[in-house]
């Protein structure tokens, strides 16, 4: 059990029992959640930094998580390996980065030259490597760093011991303006070093409800009604799939889930924003109350005109009756067997696929027609324009036709084909987008992409001027040759 400061810890944590907030901000090793892309990129981190050359760089926007695979990646490393964890932020220089550098790997800082800064770091560095210690220099928020401080680590990344290995491996954690930052023109001279970035997807909704049901088990979270189905998909919904997002949502589930007492004494809990919410909501009932009485005379002889409609035409119609089932009354069982939400989640997308196959097959009971001398000419409708995956017509062929040097914008990637439709439907989005198939862990992956740059500099600047709806998805460049390249594994 965790010991937080009562002061800091939420009253649904005392409230529902919990030995602890499954959603603070505290990061704790435990509540780590692996899902599949995120432990491969944490193997991918720690085979690198033992195997690989490579200068590594960590991506993804705020709150996808870079911190938590940052902790944890010191958390399952060798304990052979020594770590330098740098925040990066504003002021922070070079000569900064150095001196903490120096201190955390417990060497003698004395004000002396930068070479002879970088001479010292040499020896004691390839000193340590012949021992089969690796030396790991971590900036978190590396995004934030001046051009020169990047240009310094980028020295540091090219030293090379005496058996053609880096003295210093070093990675990168930041958002997509780091991959700006690195192709800066300071910056050529270090064109020749190697580079491996690795990006940090969203989770998709199947993911999220286990995110979410880990958490709350190890918090000892008992109540079984409150993160519902329909509330884990809204969450999944609005926070895209992306971790910090999801805590704040989840969070905010249970603020509101409290009595109104408890609510109130929360520390910070505002209590007119509170209030002020409840009486707009009260103006909202009163409105929609006092248009009804208002409009309450023609409505009820609109109902009558109906009814009568309907009795009329109930009575003289040729056409045959349908006999409804009549409805049948099941006694609720006293006990229910406990479901999890990735159940109910999966549940719930194959009854919407009984409903779509249903609906084709049942074909709705025309009236019979009436003589021809009755009958009025029937008006073509026109169909409605519909979007989906079907109606993109850039995809896997168009994509393996650009030029693999360019850059794109990944909007989303899942493994849900449900979802990426729907996501295609809610936006609306007709032009200047790309759909796709590939593989991954051996099952079917699939994702959309949006325009293609010739630069990388000219994809992240294409992100702000992105509809509003697409940018508060947090897109992430990639290059044409990734895509390509996730492609082709579903071809021979």
């Amino acid at each position: 059990m965790h010991n937080n400061n009562a002061l800091n810890t939420p009253s649904y944590v005392s409230f529902y029992g919990m030995s602890r907030d499954p959603f603070g901000q505290k990061i704790e090793d435990d509540l780590f959640y692996a899902e599949p892309s995120r432990k491969q990129r944490l193997g991918t981190l720690l085979h690198l930094t033992q195997f690989g050359n490579e200068l590594m760089i960590v991506t993804g926007p705020k709150g996808s998580g870079k911190t938590t695979l940052l902790q944890q990646f010191i958390a399952t490393s060798p304990k052979s390996w020594k770590f330098a964890r740098i925040e990066a932020q504003d002021g922070l220089d070079e000569r900064k980065i150095l001196q903490q550098l120096y201190r955390q790997m417990g060497m003698d800082f004395r004000g002396a030259t930068h070479n002879d800064l970088l001479e010292q770091m040499k020896i004691q560095f390839d000193l340590a490597q012949r021992k089969g210690q690796y030396s790991i220099m971590l900036i978190n928020n590396a995004d934030l760093l001046p051009i020169t401080a990047i240009k310094k680590v980028m020295e540091m990344a090219s030293l090379i011991s005496t058996v053609n290995k880096p003295l210093l491996r070093i990675v990168l954690f930041g958002t997509e303006a780091l991959i700006g930052k690195l192709n800066d023109p300071l910056l050529n001279q270090y064109s020749s070093l190697p580079q491996r970035a690795i990006d940090l997807p969203p989770f998709s909704e199947e993911q999220t409800a286990h995110y979410v049901l880990s958490r709350l088990s190890a918090a000892n979270f008992s109540n079984n009604d409150l993160f519902t189905p329909a509330a884990v998909h809204k969450l999944y919904t609005e926070s895209y799939g992306w971790p910090a997002r999801i805590n704040e949502l989840a969070r905010n589930i249970l603020t509101k889930s409290l009595p109104k007492n408890v609510r109130e004494s929360m520390p910070d809990f505002d209590t007119k924003s509170f209030q002020t919410s409840r009486m707009l909501g009260l103006a909202l009932t009163i409105a929609i109350v006092a248009t009804f009485l208002f409009f309450q005379q023609d409505i009820q002889q609109w109902a009558g005109q109906f009814t009568s409609a309907t009795s009329n035409s109930s009575g003289t119609s040729s056409a045959p009756q349908t006999k409804l089932a009549p409805t049948k009354i099941v006694d609720k069982p006293v006990t229910k067997p406990a479901i999890t939400l990735v159940e109910k989640l999966k549940q719930r997308s194959q009854a919407r696929l009984s409903e779509t196959n249903t609906a084709d097959k049942v074909k709705p009971v025309h009236s019979q027609p009436k003589a021809a001398a009755e009958q009025k000419p029937i008006e073509k409708q026109t169909p409605q324009p519909t979007v989906s995956i079907n109606t993109i017509p850039r995809k896997e062929s168009w994509v393996l036709n650009q030029n693999s040097k360019h850059y794109t914008l990944q909007i989303v990637a899942g493994e849900n084909l449900n979802t990426i439709e729907e996501f295609i439907v809610e936006h609306k989005l007709y032009n200047n987008i790309a759909f796709y198939r590939s593989i991954r862990k051996n099952k079917p992956w699939y994702g959309l992409i949006y325009g293609v740059y010739p630069h990388k500099q000219a994809a992240v600047s294409a992100i702000n001027k992105l509809p509003t709806k697409l940018q508060r998805l947090k897109p992430w460049v990639r290059s044409i040759n990734s895509v390509q390249h996730d492609i082709n594994k579903t071809r021979p």
